[in-house]
């Protein structure tokens, strides 16, 4: 890694890809995983109290 980097043969992205646990759909259609999500929006009223320090 260190000898491809400094002859500039490192594919940095693909490295950050792998790294990350994308697959190839991901990392090249990164719309397509996300049109396929389908999110869905806490209504709850009362989500609990958060302890902030004074």
């Amino acid at each position: 890694v260190v000898v491809a980097k400094w002859t500039g043969d490192l594919d940095t992205n693909r490295l950050h890809a792998g790294l990350n646990n994308e697959t190839w759909q991901e990392a090249n259609e990164p719309e397509a995983i996300l049109d396929a999500k389908t999110e869905h929006m806490d209504t709850r009223t009362n989500k609990g109290s958060v302890n902030r320090p004074t």
